[in-house]
């Protein structure tokens, strides 16, 4: 998300004015050394071979079920943002918050837990060991953060299904009851403009639908929706939503990096919005799998790097 805010900026109001408007972003320090985030010669090798590879930069986006700033934390929702400026695209690759993976330290547990375990860097250093990939920066966003993010911006537009409605409205009461504070639940289905706490409850249905699969599919298409709000809203409401936005957001990029990658993402032309999902469909058991008592999503790893590494870096859709 904030990759596209940055490169919208760039455009409008150049870098010393970005600078000025980004510095309330809260950035934080994470290991610069490889080894210690998962990135090993061996799989930089591997990535080389792909003609892209220096034209594709990866970042993990972390969504955190997390009410307070110091609280520990899983990464309920995680994903790869991938700028591909050969393509001109961004691409946004859910991976399954129950995968069953190694973490280091802990043995093999569901993915959304190693930020718990260890924060971003650990949550960095998984995704790297278990997919072979190169990532060495991250953003984040908390629960009740992402509900002022999408407030801050009007809303969003989505079209809701007749059985999401009853887990939207259980949701919105949840978090009322959570922050004492009334709540305006759905009146029905149909497409409609939903508030961030609306929309934010929508992110969160599982027992409905397709589970877990439809949950990371709703997260893409909340953040696709941001996404175009921001674009919509033109250079100048850019200033505004970028100084509200910014102390919500956590990330290791400083504040120059993040405007040289904006610009030379207008300068490549990079705009398109692609989204997929790790695990692909035919490389886990359906509906997952019972291990000692608890819910796994166990899956072909040699496939899945494989599928990710071509959507990354060839632009062949694991999904379509």
């Amino acid at each position: 998300m904030s990759i596209t805010l940055i490169l919208l900026f760039v455009i409008g109001f150049g870098s010393f004015y970005a600078y000025t408007m980004l510095s309330g972003i809260n950035h934080d320090k994470i290991s610069k050394n490889k080894t210690e985030l998962g990135i090993y010669k061996e799989n930089i090798n591997a990535l080389k071979k792909y003609k892209t590879y220096n034209k594709v930069i990866n970042i993990a986006l972390f969504g955190l079920d997390q009410r307070s700033e110091n609280e520990p934390s899983r990464s309920d929702a995680v994903m790869i943002v991938s700028i591909d400026k050969a393509n001109k695209k961004i691409k946004l690759t859910s991976v399954m918050r129950d995968s069953y993976v190694a973490i280091d330290g802990h043995g093999n547990d569901k993915l959304t837990h190693a930020y718990a375990y260890g924060g971003p860097e650990l949550s960095i250093k998984t995704l790297n060991e278990n997919f072979n990939l190169n990532i060495t920066d991250y953003a984040a966003v908390n629960f009740f953060d992402m509900e002022k993010i999408i407030d801050s911006l009007g809303g969003v537009t989505l079209d809701i299904k007749q059985y999401e409605v009853k887990e939207i409205n259980k949701y919105i009461k949840e978090i009322a009851d959570i922050t004492k504070t009334p709540y305006t639940p759905l009146a029905g289905a149909g497409s409609q403009t939903l508030t961030g706490r609306q929309a934010l409850s929508y992110t969160r249905i599982r027992s409905v639908g397709n589970g877990d699969f439809e949950r990371t599919s709703r997260q893409r298409i909340v953040l696709e929706a941001l996404l175009g709000k921001i674009k919509e809203g033109g250079i100048l409401s850019l200033p505004k939503n970028i100084s509200k936005l910014a102390p919500m957001v956590r990330t290791s990029l400083g504040t120059g990096e993040m405007i040289k990658m904006g610009l030379s993402l207008f300068l490549s032309g990079t705009t398109e919005i692609e989204t997929a999902r790790i695990p692909v469909d035919g490389t886990f058991p359906d509906g997952g799998k019972m291990i000692k008592g608890t819910w796994y999503l166990p899956f072909d790893k040699e496939k899945n790097i494989e599928y990710l590494h071509e959507y990354i870096y060839e632009d062949v859709h694991p999904n379509k």
